[in-house]
């Protein structure tokens, strides 16, 4: 922001650090900026102005290496304000860490002569007058990691995994606005962490040096028969995750808590529920800002939590004629078992529990609804849709 000075050419600047100058190996690699040029009184000041933007290897005190981006930009007539876009990719061998954004007056249309006890905005800072010109950064994204611009899940776990793996396999996932950890944590935990917006089952070999990534709903489809003498299985329904009722705490932008309840009705919980309530209670992510937000993420909760979950397991004992070698059994397959009875199709398998000294091996299915955790997760990191 800047005021009416002796100098009619007169200048601001807002410099940005990364990490507010903590020295790392990262460096700054792509911009977004949405900034505002002009005020309410540029009408009579100025009406043409100069953006750079300027790279810097070190701090805020360090010489300028890159321009990186500079436009002329002119105020149209009756207009108080330009916006103004900027949208840059940086080179990572540019070794920029500090940003500076520059905005100048070029060309001076007409100027009031004041008197010089009026000359400066400053001396009317107590009587909140509007700056004669301004610059106002609504908004900016700075990407300081390899993983770069276009943020995928996916593209997260590799930049995590690079160091120790090769990523292969699972689908790119949607485009993050946002993606950070306010603690330090180990690689692990940020998998993990990642990992819950898309819900990628993965896999590492100790003869391998690759991470597999498998989307939730991929994976070969394997049959077995409920006559196979080497196969036993155990599958319940229970209601332990199914809801006909949620209430959201949610907090506005003024940073004010308030919360909303909804009703659905729920299948699972049969004659009981149309009579009964059962409900959860949970804080939405601050990316929730309003009612009509909240209420989405309530009914998004109650329709992945409409049906009872199933647990189960599948036990195999030596050779099964379908299965092959119980010890050779790994996570991965959709399973379906037939000639079983309210068993669900194409369960997934995630674990495999072997037992050498017995030779069995016990294949757990993740059967209950996750799908509203990963919509969550991605909700909370402003995901969007990859445009194809």
């Amino acid at each position: 922001m800047a005021g009416l000075t002796d100098n009619p050419f007169g200048s601001c600047r807002i410099y940005y650090e990364l990490y507010d100058g903590i020295q790392t190996a990262d460096v700054i690699r792509g911009l977004k900026m949405r900034l505002q040029i002009g005020g309410s009184a540029a009408n009579i000041y100025y009406d043409q102005f100069q953006l750079s933007l300027y790279g810097r290897s070190g701090r805020v005190d360090s010489p300028n290496v890159v321009t990186l981006h500079r436009q002329l930009i002119t105020r149209p007539p009756n207009e108080d304000w330009v916006d103004v876009k900027i949208d840059e990719a940086i080179s990572g061998g540019l070794g920029v860490r500090t940003l500076v954004l520059k905005l100048e007056c070029t060309q001076v249309n007409s100027i009031v002569q004041l008197p010089p006890a009026s000359k400066l905005w400053q001396d009317q800072w107590y009587a909140a007058d509007p700056a004669p010109w301004q610059l106002r950064l609504r908004s900016y994204t700075v990407f300081a990691s390899a993983v770069g611009r276009r943020v995928t899940p996916k593209g997260a776990i590799k930049d995590i995994a690079s160091s120790e793996f090769t990523v292969v396999g699972g689908s790119s996932g949607p485009v993050l606005d946002q993606l950070c950890f306010n603690e330090p944590i180990s690689r692990m935990e940020a998998l993990d962490a990642v990992n819950e917006m898309e819900g990628y089952d993965y896999f590492v070999w100790d003869d391998a040096d690759e991470l597999v990534l498998q989307d939730q709903d991929a994976g070969p489809v394997v049959q077995v028969h409920s006559h196979d003498p080497a196969i036993s299985y155990d599958f319940t329904e229970n209601i332990d995750d199914t809801y006909n009722a949620c209430r959201v705490g949610w907090t506005d932008h003024r940073g004010e808590p308030d919360e909303v309840i909804v009703h659905q009705r729920a299948p699972g919980l049969g004659a009981w529920g149309r009579s009964n309530t059962k409900a959860f209670t949970f804080q939405a992510p601050d990316s929730c800002k309003h009612k009509k937000a909240a209420i989405r993420v309530a009914r998004r909760f109650l329709r992945d939590h409409r049906l009872n979950s199933v647990d189960g397991s599948l036990t195999v004992t030596g050779v099964s004629a379908d299965l092959g070698d119980a010890l050779l059994l790994r996570p991965g397959p959709r399973y379906t078992i037939a000639g079983a009875a309210n068993v669900r199709h194409r369960m997934k398998a995630t674990r495999v529990t072997l037992h050498p000294l017995e030779w069995t091996a016990q294949v757990s299915f993740d059967v209950s609804p996750r799908r509203f955790d990963q919509w969550l997760a991605r909700l909370d990191a402003g995901a969007k849709a990859r445009r194809r």
